[in-house]
C-alpha cells in the first residue's frame, strides 16, 4: 500500500510593504482565518522606516473592511439561527464569532508597530465590537421574557462583553 502525504504548503509571511498590500488585497474579500491571522502576526516590515505610516493606513483600511465583513456575517448567522429557534446553535455562534473577532487583533503581536498605536487600535476595534454586542443584548432583552433561549443568549453576550468568556 502506498500513501502519499500532501506536504503542507509553507506559508510566506509578509516582510515588505508591497507584500503586505498584496496580502491585504487577497484576504480582503473573506473573513480572516486563524491561520492567516497567525501568519500576519508573525509578519515583519523590513522597510518600516520608510513605509510605517503607509502600512498603518493600509492596516486600518483592511481592519475596517474585515470588521464590516465580520459584523455582516455575524448578523446573518444570528438572524438565521434565531429564525430556526435553535438556542444551542445561537449560543455556539456567539463563541465562534468571538474567536473570529480575535483573529482581527493580529496586529497586537507586530513588534514593528509602536505599542501606543497597537493599544489604540485594539481599543478602537474592541469598542466597536462591544457596541455591536450591546445592540444584540438590547435585542435579546426585548424578547427574553418570552423565550428562555433569548434570556440565555442575553446572559452569554453580557459575559462575553465583560470578558468572562
Amino acid at each position: 500500500m502506498c500513501f502519499f502525504w500532501k506536504k503542507k504548503a509553507k506559508t510566506r509571511r509578509p516582510s515588505f510593504y508591497g507584500e503586505w498590500l498584496n496580502e491585504f488585497k487577497i484576504a480582503s474579500d473573506r473573513l480572516l482565518t486563524a491561520e492567516k491571522s497567525i501568519e500576519f502576526a508573525e509578519g515583519e516590515l523590513k522597510d518600516a522606516k520608510l513605509s510605517l505610516p503607509a502600512y498603518q493606513r493600509s492596516l486600518e483600511g483592511f481592519l475596517s473592511a474585515q470588521f464590516s465583513l465580520f459584523i455582516s456575517a455575524y448578523e446573518t448567522a444570528v438572524a438565521r439561527i434565531t429564525e430556526e429557534a435553535n438556542c444551542e446553535y445561537l449560543i455556539l455562534s456567539f463563541y465562534r464569532y468571538d474567536k473570529l473577532f480575535k483573529n482581527l487583533l493580529f496586529f497586537e503581536k507586530q513588534a514593528f508597530l509602536p505599542a501606543a498605536y497597537r493599544r489604540g487600535l485594539n481599543e478602537q476595534l474592541s469598542e466597536k465590537y462591544r457596541s455591536f454586542l450591546n445592540e444584540l443584548v438590547a435585542y435579546f432583552e426585548k424578547f427574553s421574557a418570552y423565550s428562555d433561549c433569548f434570556a440565555q443568549a442575553e446572559i452569554v453576550l453580557k459575559r462575553i462583553i465583560r470578558g468572562e468568556i
